[in-house]
């Protein structure tokens, strides 16, 4: 895209992604390191307490996140995601033959990406 990165050009990019298939909502924010810039924008019907996915570049904050967490003594890598979330959010994410290990994802799973859920972004939905 040539031109000018403003708030307009980002609405308008929002806008067509909502039209994708199975895309129910979007949020975008776009900083400049230096604080120069910051645009955010949103598309769909999002609710405060909707579930949504994150893409792989939170990786990085959300495993320093965990081990400061751990270096705080509040979590231990060992310690089973359904610990944490409700039940309701770890029933049946990691099915394999039939049998269901999703209360035996560890923290540590998730963090080297080693959990078995499958990486819903290289679907065709995306």
């Amino acid at each position: 895209m040539k031109g000018t990165f403003n708030q307009s050009t980002m609405d308008e990019l929002v806008a067509q992604t909502i039209e994708k298939k199975n895309i129910r909502s979007v949020v975008l924010c776009v900083e400049k390191g230096n604080h120069s810039f910051s645009h955010v924008s949103s598309a769909g019907n999002m609710e405060d307490d909707t579930p949504y996915f994150l893409a792989s570049v939170t990786k990085l904050y959300i495993t320093a996140i965990i081990l400061k967490l751990r270096m705080e003594n509040r979590v231990d890598l060992d310690d089973k995601i359904s610990q944490y979330l409700p039940e309701d959010t770890v029933s049946r994410i990691h099915i394999l033959k039939d049998i269901d290990y999703s209360n035996e994802i560890t923290i540590k799973h998730l963090m080297s990406n080693t959990s078995g859920i499958p990486d819903y972004f290289t679907s065709d939905v995306f």
